[in-house]
């Protein structure tokens, strides 16, 4: 049996299409998304801005694209963090350290994330690319509910903990609000508390355990 190979065109278009999201990848973490032009990102791509245009409609749209792959690279590493644990209790922790775990290998994406939660969201009409956002995160706030029920169930989590997915929600903002501020402020912090950004996480992490814990 043959097997067809992609044309030479569909392999440079993807290539080139590559190549913009990774500049715009780094610059919009590096100075964020207002001041930057298709200019720049061409620029620092190595290409025409026209070609951007090509695969782009606009900024926002490109923005976009960006924060979907930080979504699916975080998602997944969420779902490789539950499989490593057996019960609800060590899942639901293994998610919040996968967390970190993203946040320090994948800063720019990180900061990806953290930009595009910082806007006014506008779920009623949401584009092509922002549903597929809104998509992203309802999987990865299944998967914490998934976790959490099961967790009640095994016996490892405590059975008072209330609605799975406003618990999802506050576990997911009490994360990600905990590794921003680090992110941010870490050494002003250290400066005027004397407590270092690691064991400020670790700390919160051990906080939340501890709340979710079966007695």
């Amino acid at each position: 049996m043959s097997v067809s190979r992609p044309s030479r065109r569909v392999s440079d278009r993807e290539r080139s299409r590559a190549r913009i999201l990774a500049a715009a990848t780094r610059l919009i973490a590096e100075r964020g998304l207002d001041s930057l032009s298709f200019a720049e990102i061409a620029h620092a791509a190595g290409i025409s801005r026209t070609l951007i245009y090509f695969h782009f409609k606009d900024r926002d749209q490109l923005f976009h694209e960006t924060v979907v792959r930080a979504n699916q690279m975080l998602y997944e590493a969420f779902v490789g963090a539950v499989a490593a644990q057996a019960n609800g209790l060590d899942q639901i922790v293994a998610i919040g350290h996968a967390y970190q775990g993203f946040f320090e290998k994948h800063p720019r994406e990180f900061a990806l994330i953290s930009c595009y939660e910082a806007k006014p969201a506008n779920p009623a009409a949401p584009s092509a690319t922002e549903a597929q956002i809104i998509s992203c995160h309802e999987a990865v706030m299944q998967l914490m509910t998934e976790v959490l029920s099961r967790g009640k169930k095994d016996g490892s989590l405590r059975r008072n903990l209330g609605d799975p997915l406003k618990t999802a929600l506050c576990l997911w903002a009490f994360t990600h609000g905990l590794l921003q501020v680090t992110a941010t402020n870490g050494a002003g912090i250290e400066e005027t508390h004397g407590v270092k950004p690691a064991a400020l996480i670790d700390f919160g992490f051990d906080l939340m355990r501890a709340v979710l814990k079966h007695p």
